[in-house]
């Protein structure tokens, strides 16, 4: 089939390549798609960032005034994202805090 020459999107045929271009919105998804590595590649990026943004808002009651235990920080300096609770040791009875499992999820796949 037909393929994006910038971004390498794959198309059934001329026809719909044209149609994307026109109503699409491929002209502004193409450098995006083609930075993130492939169309594929860039959706599972943006759905990515929708479920941490979700589970930033989730956790931000639980997680105020925490930090990360991996960068130790509130923020992640990079990314900018909130914490997360990755699970719930401080609630076991002898953990002595309520901090343990606090991360950015980014620390926690760079790991």
């Amino acid at each position: 089939g037909k393929k994006c020459g910038r971004c390498s999107t794959r198309y059934c045929g001329p026809e719909c390549q044209v149609q994307h271009w026109k109503e699409g919105g491929h002209d502004k998804l193409c450098k995006p798609i083609k930075k993130a590595g492939g169309a594929e590649q860039y959706n599972a990026n943006k759905k990515y960032a929708e479920a941490l943004t979700v589970a930033a808002e989730v956790c931000a009651e639980d997680t105020k005034g925490q930090t990360c235990y991996i960068c130790m920080e509130a923020v992640h300096p990079r990314t900018g994202e909130g914490l997360v609770r990755g699970c719930a040791c401080g609630d076991r009875p002898g953990v002595a805090s309520g901090t343990t499992g606090i991360a950015h999820v980014s620390c926690l796949a760079e790991q």
